[in-house]
């Protein structure tokens, strides 16, 4: 990576923030996946209206191994959801309300992800603990709907600041 190259830049973390939305969720998914091609070589989203589409090759043991434990880590997610769709009849209903749909088939584990900001931040949270990535990656989101919201008022904050430093200077 380019920042590996700069001095110091072993040693970085990458901060991924984004605002309280999906597009960002779905953004930092790529980019993890892109920027970790070493763990998961040939590993790729793809996204349609209602789920992403994560595909992952098992050209290793090692890859064999973290895709079963970003497995199980939504089977845990999915729980809840699991014994809610227990009483319902409709099949198509049934499978919008599990969130996690994992699969396998020719040596690629497919993972599809809800098109929904909690499911891929979830998936995202999973990726960085079974890569165990988290000394080069960190997610942050906004604290408010998304990060112009939290500068302004950062601003604002710093802006009072200062009044009240100027006043306290001032002599009548």
């Amino acid at each position: 990576m380019y920042i590996e190259s700069l001095e110091g830049g072993k040693n970085a973390k990458i901060v991924l923030a984004f605002d309280q939305d999906k597009e960002g969720a779905k953004y930092d998914l790529r980019f993890l996946i892109e920027n970790n091609k070493d763990l998961f070589p040939a590993a790729s989203v793809r996204m349609s209206k209602a789920f992403l589409n994560v595909e992952i090759p098992l050209l290793s043991k090692e890859v064999e191994s973290a895709a079963k434990s970003i497995e199980a880590g939504l089977e845990r997610y999915n729980k809840p959801y699991e014994e809610q769709a227990k009483g319902v009849e409709n099949a198509e209903k049934k499978n919008d309300m599990i969130l996690f749909q994992q699969s396998q088939a020719n040596s690629i584990v497919n993972i599809r992800i809800p098109n929904s900001y909690q499911a891929i931040s979830f998936f995202n949270s999973e990726l960085l603990t079974v890569l165990n990535i988290h000394h080069k990656f960190k997610l942050e989101k906004a604290q408010n709907k998304d990060f112009n919201n939290d500068l302004n008022l950062k601003n604002k904050g710093q802006q009072s600041e200062n009044k009240k430093a100027v006043y306290h200077r001032r002599k009548i």
